[in-house]
């Protein structure tokens, strides 16, 4: 049953990005992505690398910060030049304004919440503070909304990477079979 559904899955994707590589472009959505960081200081910084250094960067990216109590806040100062409190401090990155929003401690769902209403951007596109986006992955997502106006929400598959131990690997394994599954 597994190895059919994978088989089924992979096929619908083959043909759906088949499909969409061959159709009309259209107006060419603005993208935001959100993201929500609760005591991140160690990986936020090359997730914000990531995204700045996309081929076809978002044109603007949110940080909500749900109230950190690392040094999320000296890092955000130090790396990239924020003001250290955090009240919708806005830096220029390359040519991609970030949103720096300090909010208390509610959760990861207030926090996008809260970033969602700074943005006007036509597609909104979430990650999470660890996560390393493929360098072509937003120009995908608008290239997805462009060919496909009534589209509505997409997703991504998800590859985990996991340190090179042999735990690591084994755990690497078993998310990607789940994430698939």
């Amino acid at each position: 049953y597994d190895a059919a559904l994978l088989f089924f899955t992979g096929w619908h994707i083959r043909r759906f990005t088949t499909e969409a590589a061959s159709g009309p472009a259209g107006r060419r959505p603005s993208i935001a992505v959100l993201i929500a960081a609760y005591n991140e200081s160690v990986d936020l910084p090359a997730t914000i690398r990531a995204l700045i250094t996309q081929s076809d960067p978002p044109d603007e990216i949110v940080i909500a910060d749900d109230g950190s109590t690392d040094d999320t806040a000296a890092m955000l100062g130090t790396e990239f030049g924020f003001g250290v409190d955090g009240l919708g401090d806005r830096v220029l990155l390359g040519s991609v304004p970030v949103i720096w929003m300090r909010l208390p401690h509610a959760g990861k769902a207030h926090a996008l919440n809260a970033a969602v209403l700074q943005t006007t951007a036509d597609v909104v596109l979430t990650v999470d503070a660890d996560t390393l986006l493929d360098r072509a992955a937003v120009a995908a997502v608008r290239d997805a909304f462009a060919r496909e106006p009534e589209l509505v929400g997409i997703t991504g598959v998800i590859t985990p990477k996991s340190r090179r131990t042999p735990v690591g690997r084994t755990l690497q394994f078993f998310q990607t079979y789940e994430y698939i599954r």
